[in-house]
């Protein structure tokens, strides 16, 4: 019964914790696995795998925006099938595994393949490992919409595989030229290597200028390890206490419930004081139930003591120790005189000597500051008195 306990209790640590990575800024498709706040395993070395991870978040397509993360394609240099970026009027899209990459068949869509494997005649493939531009889900030449070419290119510029089981940098460019035009560009890498331009809230999405988008991925009878890594703001934040921040949930969303707060919007303004989770529950442009969470860490070591022995004997030496975190900063005047900065030592004692005292002492804290830019201005003043030697007294005959 002890044994059953214990496994029962890991079985519960480990839900909680799944449950809290994956309730935050994507919901999650097929094989597609959350290893850590910011990675996601989108295939398991197996064959007839596919994941998606589609951003809760809508682009606004009328504004110019740009989108940074980071694809690994595993280590099988016989491997497949790929990954790709897909943006749709859906906030659910269907998943699709094999050749076509997780987005075969999404309808309203452009879509940035990333295709590590060659299909053969008459897929729209190369031979290397490649990257082109398509709309509405068809992978084929008819429905390439990169500029000046039909045939997709080497992801990069010497074709070499990118199976190697590094991470590689893309960057997705939105540019709205006109209600008529805009541009779309792929960097893999550091290099531009596809653009698309024209009507595409159109021709792609059907006039809707509000659209998410998705990574997805696949194998077939091939496969390779396939994950996912997303280095833009993870709804974690750092912030000095009893700072207010805004935070911010998907729009286009009904029904907005906030932790601790009455507010039925999706913005909600905090102060917090400690280190928290906020939670967002809402019902999405899908009217799927969803719920966002806001990671906040508060950095609070502004605390301080100021030991001030007095009174002492004129002609000794005055200390003044501050009592703090070690590596806090400590700005200071010594009787109103130039202000000078100390360091708060692993000890957590700051020692301020004055030699040689004659009239009382005072030190004036003026700020404290940690590493992470937190400050506080308390101006408090501290005093040591002095007494003035004892004089013998002149004794008369």
């Amino acid at each position: 019964m002890r044994n059953f306990k214990l496994i029962l209790c890991s079985i519960c640590l480990f839900l909680c914790s799944l449950f809290s990575l994956q309730a935050q800024q994507f919901s999650l498709q097929g094989n597609a696995y959350q290893l850590d706040p910011n990675t996601y395993k989108m295939t398991e070395y197996l064959n007839s795998q596919a994941g998606m991870v589609t951003n809760y978040y809508p682009l606004d397509l009328t504004q110019n925006f740009e989108l940074n993360f980071q694809l690994n394609f595993g280590t099988d240099y016989g491997g497949a099938d790929g990954l790709a970026f897909v943006m749709t009027n859906s906030c659910n899209p269907t998943l699709t595994n094999g050749s076509g990459l997780g987005v075969q068949g999404i309808p309203n869509s452009i879509i940035s393949e990333f295709d590590t494997y060659y299909n053969g005649y008459p897929s729209d493939d190369i031979y290397y490992d490649h990257t082109t531009l398509y709309k509405n889900g068809f992978l084929d030449a008819a429905h390439n919409i990169s500029d000046g070419t039909t045939t997709p290119v080497c992801m990069l510029p010497s074709c070499f595989f990118v199976k190697d089981g590094n991470w590689y940098d893309v960057k997705i460019i939105w540019q709205y030229i006109s209600a008529t035009s805009q541009k779309i560009s792929v960097y893999f890498n550091g290099n531009l290597r596809n653009t698309g331009t024209g009507n595409h809230i159109l021709n792609s999405f059907l006039g809707s200028t509000n659209v998410f988008w998705s990574i997805t991925a696949s194998t077939g009878g091939a496969m390779n390890l396939q994950q996912f890594r997303y280095t833009d703001s993870n709804n974690s934040f750092s912030l000095c206490k009893n700072t207010p921040i805004t935070l911010t949930a998907p729009t286009l969303g009904t029904n907005y419930s906030w932790t601790n707060i009455a507010s039925t919007t999706n913005t909600a303004t905090y102060t917090p004081t400690t280190n928290q989770t906020i939670s967002c529950n809402y019902k999405d442009y899908c009217a799927i139930v969803r719920t966002v969470n806001f990671n906040l860490t508060v950095y609070e070591s502004l605390d301080f003591t100021v030991e001030n022995p007095t009174p002492i004997c004129s002609g000794d030496t005055a200390f003044f120790t501050v009592n703090g975190i070690a590596t806090n900063k400590v700005t200071y005047s010594l009787n109103g005189s130039i202000i000078q900065m100390g360091t708060i030592p692993s000890n957590g004692k700051l020692v301020i000597p004055i030699t040689n005292a004659q009239t009382s002492q005072r030190l004036t804290i003026i700020k404290i500051e940690n590493s992470h830019n937190c400050s506080s201005t308390p101006a408090t003043n501290y005093t040591i008195f002095v007494n003035k030697p004892v004089t013998s007294p002149i004794l008369y005959n």
